[in-house]
């Protein structure tokens, strides 16, 4: 076998690489064993020079994850191995950087004659180092970084539908167990730690809660794994942190950015342990810093822009909580990023610094009569693009129904010559076959509750419009009652208008305004003394 120079390959050094992706553990095909017996099989057949076998365990979908690969090129470019053999093109790159970096060492350099990479061989695929040769790997490269994107996509977007049904894929919460619909239910623990969230709303302390739940024996059992015995998990200081931070406790699931009311959820039934003021006063005493005001103190504080204000030097967010109260038992509001590791110059920064710079912001609005006219053409745009993209998901899930509508006639029709007399078909298949079309069933059930939820979202996308007096009024105003309402309505104000804010080690405002409102600060012509918007 020789390369287009008519070199002669058995002469080049190949360094064997393979790869095993987590994404596709239910292949055998592509296990490493597998790749390293395949391609050894064919550098016999064609007399390559093997000179080292390499292993990479991580994913080829980021740039720069894989430490033995990008060993490998360096030592291609400092001349220990010319030549790669890979079980498939898409062991090697599945993010277009990577890619890019082959094809580039396939080329050769300006005036000179060979190419950093000599040769490429794959068992499965034919290759040869020319235009047309690195154009097909070009092709091949491209559809595995798509294949990789698109299969990212496609877990995300079953993980939100299936939020939004009240289903979470993230870790067990303690007191719950999933059903087998995939619901949270209680499990016999349930009582135990709703005791724990009473036990400090009455003043006990983390470490009393502790000790009384291992005087319960709390704990949840975790499956087996791969053959092991299955372990009782208690919980530690570090689960009560987790538990008493946790809104789903009052029913609200969050989760990769999004969140859903799991009370207003007929099929998920959730039992929450708590009320969401119960939680929020939990929050209150979990922020104090002494016992003995947490102790004293029966009275909920509004804590405002809870889960909004973000530090901008580490991204993290900054909790809100109550100073112990001055003389006359006046308490402080402040905020606070518990970031250790956070590069933050002030870490407790007082909420009169905050909204102070909200009060300038809003007071600078001054809307004229176009102002209703820009809101209202977002909000519309917006809910085009909304519907749109709603049309798009529906069209697809449309296209998925028929497709496994099809499938479930042609099962159908397949069970019905298999279960007659004539057919003699043993039993093992006819489960297989009932099994299947069952399965088909409640995919297809799947479905036609998503294509549901989406024909809802898009009956009314523009039922959150205010009317033009109710824009005006809350413009025009907001400023005044953001200085004068209780903190409770001063963070109703800001979630109206805002999605988040960040607050920069100088302690002004960056702004990420809500989809209908972007464009308000600029339409106001706001000077905030160097804050910024996005």
């Amino acid at each position: 076998m020789t390369d287009q120079k008519g070199k002669d390959s058995a002469n080049l050094k190949y360094a064997l690489y393979a790869r095993k992706s987590t994404e596709e553990s239910s292949k055998q095909v592509n296990s490493i064993e597998d790749q390293i017996a395949e391609c050894m099989a064919y550098a016999n057949a064609e007399g390559l020079n093997v000179a080292a076998v390499i292993i990479e365990q991580k994913s080829a979908k980021y740039s720069h994850n894989r430490p033995k690969f990008d060993e490998m090129i360096s030592k291609i470019e400092l001349g220990e191995y010319d030549a790669i053999l890979a079980w498939h093109p898409d062991r090697l790159a599945r993010n277009m950087l990577e890619a890019g970096q082959i094809l580039d060492m396939l080329t050769p350099p300006k005036e000179k004659t060979e190419p950093l990479l000599k040769a490429l061989a794959f068992p499965t695929i034919s290759y040869s180092n020319d235009s047309g040769g690195r154009l097909t790997l070009a092709v091949l490269f491209s559809l595995a970084t798509q294949y990789s994107e698109h299969l990212s996509e496609s877990v995300s977007r079953g993980h939100s539908h299936n939020l939004q049904r009240g289903k979470s894929a993230g870790m067990t919460k303690w007191g719950y167990k999933r059903s087998e619909a995939g619901y949270y239910i209680p499990d016999e623990c349930y009582d135990d730690i709703k005791r724990g969230w009473q036990m400090i709303l009455n003043g006990d302390s983390q470490a009393e809660v502790l000790r009384d739940w291992e005087k319960h024996d709390v704990h949840y059992t975790t499956k087996p794994k791969n053959g092991g015995e299955p372990k009782d998990i208690r919980p530690t200081k570090q689960s009560l942190t987790l538990i008493f931070r946790d809104t789903v406790y009052y029913g609200e699931l969050q989760q990769a950015g999004e969140s859903v009311d799991l009370t207003t959820i007929p099929e998920a039934d959730f039992k929450p342990m708590i009320t969401k003021e119960e939680y929020d006063k939990v929050q209150q005493i979990l922020d104090g810093r002494h016992t003995t005001h947490r102790r004293r103190s029966n009275a909920t504080i509004d804590l405002p822009l809870r889960g909004m204000l973000y530090c901008d030097c580490c991204g993290h967010k900054m909790y809100p909580g109550a100073s112990g109260g001055n003389a006359k038992g006046k308490k402080f509001i402040y905020y606070h990023c518990q970031n250790k590791d956070c590069e933050r110059t002030n870490k407790v920064v007082r909420a009169k610094v905050v909204f102070g710079e909200l009060y300038e912001t809003l007071n600078a609005l001054k809307p004229d009569k176009n102002t209703y006219d820009e809101y209202s053409k977002a909000v519309d745009e917006y809910a085009n693009e909304t519907i749109a993209e709603l049309k798009n998901e529906r069209s697809s899930l449309n296209g998925a129904k028929r497709r496994y509508t099809n499938e479930l006639k042609t099962a159908n029709a397949n069970y019905t010559n298999l279960v007659k007399p004539s057919a003699k078909t043993p039993k093992a298949t006819l489960r297989e076959a009932r099994k299947r079309i069952n399965e088909l069933d409640a995919i297809i059930g799947e479905i036609n509750d998503d294509i549901k939820a989406v024909n809802e979202q898009i009956k009314d996308p523009n039922s959150t419009k205010l009317t033009k007096n109710e824009f005006l009024n809350l413009i025009s105003t907001s400023g005044k009652r953001l200085k004068n309402g209780t903190f409770a309505e001063k963070d109703a104000i800001v979630r109206k208008l805002f999605l988040n804010l960040r607050l920069t080690n100088e302690n002004s405002l960056i702004y990420l305004c809500k989809p209908e409102f972007d464009g308000l600060l600029e339409i106001g012509k706001v000077n905030n003394g160097g804050s910024g918007r996005t």
